[in-house]
């Protein structure tokens, strides 16, 4: 009879124990691979087709009210599918309904001394709130015409949502705003040149209720596009998986629905630096590296005191947003376990 041996060992683990896992975690990556290439997507060219067209009739209603046309109001695109990173079958489109009127806001870097540039700006004689409320009521108007008012829910203190019609237009949200000018210290554009004093264009959305949202989506856009091209057009798709994952969560009951913000998923994933997205490796690997940087990120109070929006003009925590670091926290577990299981 022969002598028999213990399995080997390695790290406390039999050899077939060992083989076993690593055979579990190949799995789990193939799967992981598929789900996450379907993921990133993003909108089909049919969804495509219905967000332009609610987009046009939007543009028409408007265009054709008497008031918001002698008022020289302009329609802009904003949200995920502006700044693509909208997933597939989240096929609605964002509009923003913005007048002239400049709200100014000064920033409390500037040196009292050097404010007079907010002086530059005459009154028009009518309060921000006012205008906005002007706004939104022909706003309102104009697309109960266009769609039938059955159609338009206004229900909220900020957005109007047109309701689609499956198979011609998506969802449409139209949120009315005023131009912002925030006045800020600006850096010069060479190392040599001195900061200056200048203003950065923004949108104010002011709600029935009074309160005030700030918004820069044009540097959003921007920032957003530069860094897709620095992460080799890794960033939106990391951005879409992470949506998708979120919206899977909900869907299973373990996340509650709006507890995460798209938007603020797409700011964690920015801040997250560039080189983790840039090693060479599978889907759920690179997805676990950047959800385990941003988990550092968030559990540090020094980074959550100065992390900005992708913006880079709003703070990304405060008592102005609807999230903390908390939210964070609890989004990145229930992802990180996920895709662990």
């Amino acid at each position: 009879m022969s002598a028999l041996f213990p399995p080997h060992r390695v790290g406390g683990l039999s050899a077939l124990a060992l083989a076993q896992a690593l055979a579990a975690e190949q799995r789990r990556d193939a799967a992981w691979e598929t789900r996450l290439a379907d993921y990133e997507r993003p909108a089909s060219t049919s969804e495509e087709g219905q967000i332009e067209r609610a987009a046009r009739m939007v543009r028409e209603a408007i265009a054709a009210n008497a008031w918001l046309t002698r008022e020289c109001v302009t329609v802009e695109p904003q949200g995920s599918y502006f700044n693509n990173t909208n997933v597939r079958l989240e096929a609605d489109m964002d509009l923003r309904v913005v007048h002239p009127s400049i709200r100014v806001l000064v920033d409390h870097n500037v040196p009292a001394a050097n404010d007079h540039a907010a002086t530059a700006y005459f009154d028009t004689g009518r309060t921000n709130f006012n205008v906005a409320m002007e706004v939104r009521h022909h706003v309102g108007i104009a697309l109960g015409a266009k769609f039938g008012s059955a159609n338009v829910d206004d229900s909220g203190t900020k957005a109007f949502r047109v309701s689609a019609v499956p198979g011609s237009r998506a969802d449409i949200d139209i949120v009315p705003a005023l131009a912002l000018d925030f006045i800020t210290l600006c850096q010069g554009q060479t190392l040599l040149s001195p900061n200056y004093v200048g203003a950065v264009r923004g949108v104010s959305i002011i709600g029935t209720d009074g309160r005030e949202t700030i918004n820069f989506p044009h540097h959003h856009r921007r920032y957003g596009v530069n860094k897709r091209a620095r992460t080799a057009h890794a960033f939106k798709k990391i951005v879409r998986q992470l949506k998708s994952l979120r919206d899977q969560l909900v869907a299973d009951g373990k996340l509650a629905a709006g507890a995460c913000a798209s938007f603020f998923i797409e700011c964690l994933a920015y801040r997250v630096e560039d080189d983790y997205y840039l090693i060479d490796e599978g889907r759920r690997a690179r997805l676990k590296r950047i959800l385990n940087r941003s988990w550092a990120q968030v559990c540090d109070p020094a980074w959550c005191t100065v992390a900005r929006e992708i913006n880079d003009h709003k703070m990304l925590f405060g008592a102005h947003q609807p999230w903390t670091p908390q939210t964070a926290k609890n989004f990145i577990a229930l992802a990180s376990a996920e895709l662990d299981a």
